[in-house]
């Protein structure tokens, strides 16, 4: 599926969307951990500071591209263990087959 950046930042909002808001403090505050972001570029908190869901999907688009920010927000929604979210966005992002892969993958990475 071909995002444009304005179908990307909506998938990302209606995901941010359905968060609970301690959720979504932690995800916020993980956007800010180079650790845990690596290899990507975390967010300066000073401009994740009091922005709203609206805004951080912006953020992330702006600051990730549309073809990063849903892989970033994937990592964190498994970060802070909200796996139907992550289960939920990663079937948006790629058929099924291409996910049946993409486990495996990560299976195997796991036992090494």
């Amino acid at each position: 599926m071909a995002l444009t950046s304005g179908s990307c930042k909506d998938l990302i909002l209606s995901i941010l969307k359905e968060m609970r808001e301690q959720s979504f403090k932690e995800f916020k505050e993980y956007l800010n951990d180079e650790e845990i972001l690596t290899p990507y570029k975390p967010i300066p908190y000073s401009q994740l500071e009091g922005k709203d869901r609206l805004d951080v999907s912006g953020l992330l688009i702006q600051h990730y591209t549309k073809e990063e920010a849903p892989n970033v927000t994937l990592k964190l929604l498994e970060v802070i263990k909200e796996v139907n979210l992550a289960k939920r966005l990663k079937s948006m992002l790629c058929p099924p087959g291409v996910q049946r892969e993409a486990q495996a993958m990560m299976e195997v990475e796991s036992l090494q």
